[in-house]
């Protein structure tokens, strides 16, 4: 697994700390990136025979330190929001909505937004910890962001979704 050379040999024992887990409803947060994009559809079929994970949101890799080899450029993302459709339609248990997953696709979806805030290293941000940075908005990978900003258009898929 792409997991383990990221983050460490870490993948099995989070799975089983699942599967030992007395919570019935785990959702997976999967940040995809250039290095695991390839592993999406069968880590959706793995991650869909253990019962107690009720979904997987996605997010893309943000490259807060610029373009690296993590970052996946706006039509490699196209592609794999092709794929993830694809993967929702099918059955999968995929959190983001359509209508997100379209406004990324279509990059018509506002940022920075006033609706969304994320906390990290014991502050709060609004929208993120780049907030300002033109560069990075325009390569947002916060999907939830997303989501906010079309439930805030009252777009019926998107509220449906949440």
């Amino acid at each position: 697994h792409t997991h383990n050379i990221i983050r460490g040999d870490t993948y099995e024992r989070i799975i089983s700390n699942i599967n030992k887990s007395l919570h019935k409803k785990l959702l997976i947060n999967y940040t995809i990136n250039k290095k695991n994009e390839k592993e999406i559809e069968q880590f959706c079929y793995e991650i869909s025979k253990i019962e107690k994970i009720k979904g997987i949101f996605f997010y893309f890799y943000t490259p807060y330190h610029g373009i690296d080899d993590l970052y996946l450029g706006f039509d490699e993302r196209k592609n794999i929001i092709k794929r993830i459709l694809k993967l929702k339609k099918t059955g999968y248990k995929i959190l983001n909505s359509k209508a997100a997953l379209m406004g990324i696709y279509n990059d018509s979806w506002k940022r920075p937004n006033k609706l969304s805030y994320l906390y990290a290293n014991n502050k709060l941000y609004q929208c993120c910890r780049a907030i300002g940075t033109s560069e990075i908005c325009k390569h947002c990978g916060y999907l939830g962001f997303t989501e906010i900003y079309y439930i805030a258009k009252l777009n019926p898929n998107a509220i449906y979704s949440a």
